[in-house]
Order: C-alpha cells, then sequence, then structure tokens
C-alpha cells in the first residue's frame, strides 16, 4: 500500500501527465476539449481514485474555437485567470490572466477546495482552512467541510499553450540579427529584441565585454545594452533568454554578436608638418599634445638641441622650447619628430608620429609692404621694442556656447589685428588662404569650404590658432569655436527618443504622440529648419503636464556628425549623434 507522500508524488505525477496530454491534444486539434477522455489522458483518476478536475477556457473549446473561427493559435487572450488567494478571504492574492485551463486533484482529504467561478479559478496557500468549492463534481459528491487546503493544482496559460503548440510567432526567439557599430569614447547603445514565450522573458549576458552593461525593462520583450568603449576592437556579446513557462523545458533562445568598435584616430595636436617662425635671440616655445584614442599617453621626441631649441615630454604632451640662436646671416630650420601612443594593448593600441618645423630668422628686418593670406595688413617700422600679440576673430560669431551654424558648402572668415608689429604669422590649421605670411600687421582671410560638422578636437580642428613672432619675441591667439555645424537646408533630421521613458512628444508639425523609449519620435513629421520637438512629462497622448526639454533643428545639426540624418533626444540639449 503507498504511504501518503508516495500518493502525493503519484497524483503530481498524474496531473502532470493530463497537462501534458491536453497541450498534446491542443497541438493536433488546434482547439481543446474538456473531456478528459477525449484529450486521451491515460489516468482520469488521482491516487486516491478521485476524479481529476478540470477547467478550461470557453474561447478555446469547439463553438468558439474553430479552424473557421479562430484556433489557440489566432488567440490573443481568454477570459479564465486564476486568483492565487494568501488568506481564506482572499483579500491578499495574485491573478494570472490569460489561463488556458487547470487540472487539479482533490489530494489528501479526498475534498476539492478550490473555488469554480465563472471567470476564475481560487487557489488558496497550503495550510489555510478553506472549502471553495461545494457540490457534487463528474457525478461524485464532493464534501463540505473546511480543512487545510491540499489541493495538487496545476494550469497552463495560453501564452504557454501556444509556446508549447508551436504557434507562429509563439516559440521564443531572438530577433535582433545584428548590432551597431560602436566609435571609440563615445557613449553606445544597443537594443535586442525577442519575440514569442512566455512573459516576462529572463535575459543574461555568458559573455559580455567589460565596458559594457545590459538590462532589460519591466515588459522584458527588450534587453538594452550601453557603455562606452576605450579602445577599438571586436568585442563579443553571448545574450541568452528564457521565457517563464511553467511547463518543462523552458522555452530559450541564444544569439552570439560581435560588436566592432571603431577607433577614435589619435591625433597630434597641432597637425604635424606645422611650421612655426622664430628670430635669433628671441625665445620660442611650442607645445604639441595629442586626442584621441585612450588616455593616458606615452610620448617621444629628439633628446637633441637644435640652434637653442630642445624638446621635452611629459605624459599630456612634448614642448619646444629655448632661445634660438644661430650664426649665420641665412634662416636655419629645425626639425621635431614626435610620436605619442595611447593606453590600449596589443592591436587595439595607437601610435601617431608626424615632423614639426621651427624657422629660425637671423633677424627681423621691419618696412616693407608684405601681405598676408587673403588681405594681410603692410609692415611698418622695425618693430616697438615688445614681443607681438594678436586678436582673432571668426565669422559668423558663434553662439554663447562657442557654435556656428554654417551653411553647407561654406567658409569661416578670420579676421586678425597685430600689435607690436609687424611680425611674421602662421595659421593652425591652415586652411583655404589662411595659411602664413610676413610684415604683417593684421588682415583678413577665408578658410576652405565646410560640408560637415568639425568638433574642436577633430583633424583638422574647428578652432583656429595664429601664430606670431618678430625680433623681440612671439606669441599667440585663438578663436572661440566649440564646434562648426554645417546645415543642409535640404536634409530633414529623424529623431529617437531615447530619455530613458515613454512619454509625450510635440513634433514639428503640432501633433502630439507617445513613444516609447529607444522608438522613433519623427515617424509621421521631421524636424525641419526653424521646427522643434517638446518633450513632456505626460505619457497619454495629451502632451500635457510639465515641458522636459526642447529639442531644434540647430540642435540635431550639431548633433549629426556621421551626416545620416539621425539623432537622439536625450531628455536634455545637446542629446547625442545616432
Amino acid at each position: 500500500m503507498l504511504t501518503k507522500r508516495a500518493k502525493i508524488i503519484e497524483s503530481r505525477e498524474t496531473v502532470d501527465a493530463s497537462v501534458e496530454a491536453l497541450i498534446s491534444y491542443a497541438a493536433g486539434n488546434k482547439c481543446l476539449t474538456d473531456n478528459l477522455t477525449q484529450a486521451n489522458v491515460r489516468k482520469t483518476l488521482d491516487s486516491w481514485n478521485q476524479p481529476l478536475f478540470l477547467r478550461v477556457a470557453p474561447e478555446l473549446l469547439p463553438g468558439q474555437c474553430s479552424t473557421s473561427n479562430a484556433t489557440i493559435c489566432d488567440r490573443k487572450s481568454t477570459g479564465l485567470r486564476v486568483i492565487i488567494c494568501n488568506d481564506a478571504a482572499c483579500t491578499s492574492n495574485q491573478t494570472i490572466s490569460n489561463v488556458a485551463f487547470v487540472v487539479a486533484s482533490k489530494g489528501p482529504n479526498y475534498n476539492l477546495q478550490i473555488m469554480n467561478g465563472t471567470n476564475e479559478i481560487r487557489v488558496y496557500t497550503p495550510g489555510l482552512q478553506v472549502d471553495s468549492y461545494s457540490g457534487t463534481y463528474e457525478g461524485v459528491p464532493d464534501p463540505n467541510r473546511q480543512e487545510e487546503f491540499d489541493d495538487i493544482v496545476k494550469w497552463v496559460t495560453l501564452d504557454e499553450l501556444r509556446t508549447k503548440m508551436a504557434c507562429p510567432g509563439a516559440q521564443l526567439r531572438i530577433i535582433t540579427t545584428e548590432l551597431p557599430l560602436a566609435y571609440q569614447n563615445q557613449p553606445y547603445n544597443a537594443t535586442i529584441y525577442a519575440e514569442g514565450g512566455v512573459k516576462p522573458l529572463n535575459w543574461s549576458s555568458p559573455t559580455i565585454p567589460s565596458w559594457l552593461s545590459c538590462s532589460s525593462d519591466s515588459s522584458s520583450t527588450a534587453y538594452y545594452c550601453n557603455g562606452t568603449p576605450s579602445c577599438p576592437g571586436s568585442y563579443t556579446l553571448t545574450v541568452y533568454v528564457e521565457d517563464n513557462s511553467t511547463i518543462p523545458p523552458k522555452s530559450n533562445a541564444t544569439r552570439l554578436f560581435t560588436i566592432n568598435v571603431q577607433p577614435d584616430q589619435l591625433r597630434l595636436t597641432p597637425v604635424p608638418g606645422t611650421t612655426w617662425y622664430a628670430f635669433n635671440g628671441s625665445s620660442f616655445t611650442a607645445t604639441i599634445s595629442a586626442t584621441g584614442g585612450k588616455p593616458t599617453y606615452t610620448f617621444n621626441c629628439p633628446s637633441s638641441t637644435c640652434s637653442g631649441l630642445t624638446c621635452a615630454c611629459s605624459p599630456t604632451g612634448c614642448t619646444i622650447s629655448g632661445t634660438a640662436n644661430i650664426s649665420s646671416n641665412s634662416s636655419v630650420t629645425c626639425s621635431f619628430t614626435i610620436t605619442a601612443s595611447d593606453n590600449c594593448t596589443g592591436s587595439s593600441r595607437q601610435t601617431a608620429s608626424g615632423t614639426y618645423y621651427v624657422v629660425i630668422n637671423p633677424s627681423y628686418s621691419g618696412g616693407g609692404s608684405g601681405g598676408g593670406g587673403g588681405g594681410g595688413g603692410g609692415g611698418g617700422g622695425g618693430g616697438s621694442g615688445s614681443p607681438p600679440t594678436c586678436t582673432l576673430s571668426v565669422s559668423p560669431t558663434p553662439d554663447s556656447s562657442g557654435r556656428i551654424i554654417l551653411s553647407y558648402n561654406t567658409p569661416l572668415t578670420l579676421n586678425w589685428t597685430i600689435t607690436n608689429g609687424p611680425a611674421n604669422y602662421s595659421f593652425y590649421p591652415q586652411s583655404g588662404n589662411c595659411t602664413s605670411g610676413t610684415n604683417s600687421n593684421g588682415g583678413t582671410c577665408q578658410t576652405a569650404l565646410y560640408t560637415r560638422n568639425v568638433p574642436p578636437a577633430s583633424s583638422p580642428p574647428g578652432n583656429y590658432t595664429l601664430y606670431v613672432a618678430n625680433d623681440y619675441g612671439s606669441g599667440s591667439c585663438t578663436t572661440n569655436i566649440t564646434k562648426i555645424c554645417v546645415e543642409n537646408s535640404a536634409r530633414a533630421y529623424r529623431v529617437w527618443n531615447l530619455t530613458g521613458a515613454r512619454r509625450d512628444f510635440r513634433l514639428p508639425d503640432g501633433s502630439c504622440r507617445r513613444v516609447n523609449n529607444n522608438a522613433e519620435i519623427t515617424t509621421t513629421s521631421q524636424l525641419t529648419p526653424g521646427t522643434q520637438i517638446v518633450a513632456y512629462s505626460s505619457s497619454t497622448w495629451s502632451c500635457s503636464g510639465t515641458i522636459l526639454a526642447t529639442f531644434s533643428y540647430n540642435t540635431a545639426v550639431c548633433l549629426d556628425d556621421n551626416g545620416n540624418g539621425q539623432v537622439n533626444m536625450t531628455g536634455d540639449e545637446p542629446g547625442s549623434d545616432r
């Protein structure tokens, strides 16, 4: 004779077998039956010879379910739910919606204690004193007595059933096939999507780059990854997702992604090949630094001295300095080759090298009418006896943040004046007819035409420096440009919501849209010159509540460094490129 424990185990196995038989029946017939024998259940009695309880959602039974009407695979919901009660009155409970069917055994007390309501089945925490079922079941009178709840209950949700039936779209799979390129030192965002399976899904990353972190949102149908790579190269991300099915085995999927991180090119500043001017007996200083790659940098330069000038390096850069000293009446050119390496390792490490020149003139000769790139002023007397200084301005004038919005294929105009001149001058970077000249007190020049955004750290940079020198010393001056933003009036911008939440947006055409995080805002109205997008705290298609941020066309222009016409609204300007 079986012990009580053995009978409980056997009855659980009987209930599990009934569930599997019902799933098999549904897979073959695309609908369910509320007759266990018809469903080919081998044992319809539990270990105490009591009939198993079966409740099927009406939508899945013949009548409402048919190949001409709607099969289980066509259904997205049912009206049947399971209420898990934590107390006898069921005031504290958890609701399981969209249930396909419920199977139960009366348990050792021969007493069916669940509540079989119109649209719900109530299941109680084991040990609670309850008896919510009364009457007969399958022709067998059911006891009417309150005692510790011990029914053995199993249910299957519609999502679980559709997954087990391999309905189209029900099987869990990762539908994202590749991830976007990443760029060294730039924030990276990628979203991986899955479909099918029983929600919520459980995501994990068995292998993940050290610079990346991933997590899912409350809906768990997407896996969000972000980080900032510090070194270029190819990185492996393995993503594993498992559904929440209560019927083993759980559905799962795995996908291996390769994230290719493009290098932030290591660059020397000023650009290699830059030439400075010095004069015999005058002091001279010039500094070479680096941008891009991974700080901190390792610099090297020649240890030898050239006509009184030496080069010394530190982790921040190299400085060429000294008092120029030549004995001939002819100019002498000193060259210094600078090498910088970044802090990445192996094949990811970058090295940049370039040669810089200092032309040392024997003496300064004032007078003459010397020009100077694009309108440089004439010379004067023999100099004032003081080192020259300069001022440098740019047109169009930068805004309060230092940005210049420039029309496509248009140059900048640089204007300079020299005090204590005349002096020789040289621009960095050299662009258009803004190059170098001699015997200047000031002038005007135009740069090359701009066709793309240029931040100050690019090569060549967006900021301009003017170096001036005469017999009495040298000086420099710099424009205050934070970024040159090139506007193409023919382009309309697409904007994505990257604020971290679903919210309402007022579009350029005045319409209001509710947009999920990481979804496009501008599907119906793109950003054009003179327009803006407004983000609100609401997420009800009402565009009400607090205005969180505005996003202007000029902002989009300045963000679109890769020129693809796509940018992200991050909740506060300036946002980010996409």
